[in-house]
Parts: structure tokens; sequence; C-alpha cells
């Protein structure tokens, strides 16, 4: 499996592909910006779920070039893999993004495959601002579409964009964010209720300014309110720029977490936010479409009332479903729903519940069991 850092729907599908796998090679690209913690290409091979052993390659760089050496290092190290373990050829190799889906194809083609699985975790045409870059990035996502065997989407919207290029329904699958919910025990959460959690990779989708400013105002009202902050990426230095400026040791920020440690500590807060930012170039994302994303889905699975702003279609569905508010993307208001969920324990628990009930049908489990049965 190729992915560009183990984190949102590529957690679930590693840890998928673990439990059901004899043999797993994750190969992981640092292209999530020069501030990621992830600055290696790394291959990590799981034998029966258990690390065997890990590769690190060459540290990471900035520039479209510098991938495509990340590509030809993946195939390098695989074939002394392959050599090592014995390994005459693989099932599949699944990519989550067009660069690492071209790095499956390639490996397919170079090392011996019998399948090939794009999963279409995000998918945009207009990407970069760069004309140039566009235009490189639209035909290697046509190309890897096309010529991947099988194409799982995140969600309907990419499916039907999907089967617009490729002109196949089939081998064309709906594949829905999930959670491993095998690994979530609400049961043992020792919950404190001052204690709200923000789960996100440190991009532009996620609002830091709103943040800050929304946990500013609530921290006038309830002094005894701690925030968390999870994850990595671009925006890091902002982040600590403004955690040093606030100078309030109630903000703590955790950096990237693994998959099963992300689940065993998001049960003890009270309140997942998800501060997704507006999007000013008008671009868009088809992995933000009207459909639950992979932080709610993880928020509700570990019982969390969720609160985000309305930049994303999916925060409807999320208030249709009654697993959380939705408020716009203004500091006051965002806070204003954080303060409506920790003063009404009612409506709280009513969510809380709700979202538990709903979650039940995002079972990664369940949702690549499918999805295998139907690509093999």
């Amino acid at each position: 499996m190729h992915s560009n850092g183990i984190h949102g729907v590529t957690y679930a599908l590693a840890n998928f592909l673990k439990k059901h796998c004899e043999t797993l090679i994750l190969i992981q690209f640092p292209i999530d910006g020069k501030e990621s913690l992830l600055n290696k290409t790394t291959i990590e091979v799981f034998k029966d779920g258990s690390l065997n052993e890990t590769i690190y390659l060459t540290k990471k760089q900035n520039s479209i070039k510098d991938h495509f050496i990340h590509l030809q290092e993946s195939i390098s190290g695989l074939k002394r893999i392959m050599k090592k373990h014995h390994i005459k050829k693989f099932d599949a190799i699944w990519g989550t993004d067009p660069l690492t889906a071209l790095g499956a194809i390639l490996n397919k083609w170079l090392l011996r495959s019998e399948k090939t699985i794009f999963y279409v975790v995000d998918y945009s045409e207009d990407r970069f601002g760069n004309k140039l870059v566009n235009w490189l990035y639209r035909l290697i996502l046509k190309f890897t579409v096309k010529a991947s065997d099988t194409n799982w989407n995140v969600n309907s919207s990419i499916k039907a964009s999907v089967e617009k290029i490729t002109g196949r329904s089939t081998k064309n699958l709906v594949t829905l964010p999930s959670t491993d919910l095998s690994k979530v025990d609400t049961g043992k959460a020792k919950k404190n209720p001052w204690h709200i959690v923000i789960v996100s990779n440190l991009g532009p989708s996620l609002d830091i300014d709103l943040t800050f400013d929304s946990y500013s105002i609530l921290k006038m009202e309830f002094p005894k309110l701690k925030m968390t902050i999870i994850g990595d990426g671009p925006g890091r230095t902002h982040l600590e720029k403004r955690l040093k400026e606030s100078n309030d040791k109630s903000l703590t920020f955790k950096g990237a977490l693994g998959y099963e440690d992300l689940l065993k500590l998001l049960p003890n807060f009270h309140i997942g936010l998800a501060p997704y930012a507006r999007d000013e170039t008008g671009l868009k994302n088809w992995n933000f479409a009207n459909n639950l994303t992979t932080k709610y889905v993880d928020y509700i699975a570990c019982g969390l009332p969720v609160v985000s702003t309305n930049a994303i279609p999916g925060s409807k569905k999320l208030a249709e479903l009654g697993c959380g508010l939705e408020s716009e993307c203004e500091a006051k208001d965002f806070a204003s729903k954080i303060r409506t969920l920790i003063k009404d324990k009612r409506l709280h628990q009513i969510i809380r519940e709700k979202g538990l009930e709903v979650v039940k049908n995002y079972s990664s489990d369940a949702i690549y069991m499918d999805a295998t049965k139907k690509t093999f």
C-alpha cells in the first residue's frame, strides 16, 4: 500500500489490511509539506499484523522532481524486500492519491502484482495555483484512475467524476470513510467534561486562527476549559506560533498519533471540533462531499458530539444525522455552538447516543471487506 502519510481514511485501510494480510508492505511518501514530522520515505513490512521491518529512504524534499525520486526509491526498496522475504508477486497494491497510485501502477508493471487499486480519497482537478503543475497533476490523475484495475472512491461525488474519466461503472466503488470500531472502548474512558479536542491534518482545510479565537472567547466564560490539538502538516509552524503567543497552559499540542493510540485517547474528551476553513480559492475539493468525513466518524465512534463549521457540505449531513452542531465560519458562532454542548448536558447526551448508533454503519471491517469481495 502506497500512501502520502497515514492519516484520515488511510489509517483505517492500513489497519484493515494489517489484520487480513499475511504480509503487508506499507510505503509512506512525505509530501505533506516541509514542516511535517514524516520527513523520509518509509517502507514498513508487517507479518501477520505485526511490524517486522522498517526501511528509511532519502530525506524529504519539496519539489515535483523529488516526489518522482521517492517513486524510484520505493521500487528499488520493494525489490530488496521481495528478495529478502521470498515474495514472488503481490496480490494487490493500493495507492491513495495520484502520485502514490502511479507508484502502485509502476510497481505492478515492474514487480508483478495481480491488481492495482486507487483509493480516491481526494479529487480536485484544479489543486494548485501554478498552471503547469496543475496540468501535470491532472495528467497523472486521469492516467492513474484509468490505469488502475479498480477505483475505490470515498464518496459518490468522486465516484461520478472518476466514472466520467474511465467510462466504466464497474470496478468503480463507493468506499465510505470508516473507523475500526473494535479499537474503540468508550466504557473505559475517563471523560473530562472540560476537555475538548481537535484532530486534523494541519493543512489548508484547518482554520487555525478561528480555533484559537473561539477558544479565547470560551476560556473567559469557562476557566476550567482545556483543549488538545492532535495532528501534523504544513500548518505546524503557524499553530506553534499561536500557541506561543497565547502562553496558555490549558492548550496542548500532541502532534501526530498512531491510529490505535488516537482511538484509545479520543473517548476521554468531551467534544470533538472540526473547524474547517472556508475555501477562498473557489476550487472544488470533492473529498468534502455531502457525507461524513473521517474526522466526524472517528469523533462519533469515540462518543464525542461534534461541532463543525459549515465550510464543507458534510457538516449539513452531520447535523441532519443528529451527530453534531453546525456553525458559521466565524469564531463567535463556533464558540457559541461549543458553549451550547458544554452547558446543555441533556443535549450533549442525546447527540452522543445518536452518534454511537449512526457510526455502526461506518465500520471499517464491514466497509473494506465488502469492497474487497467486489474487487477480487
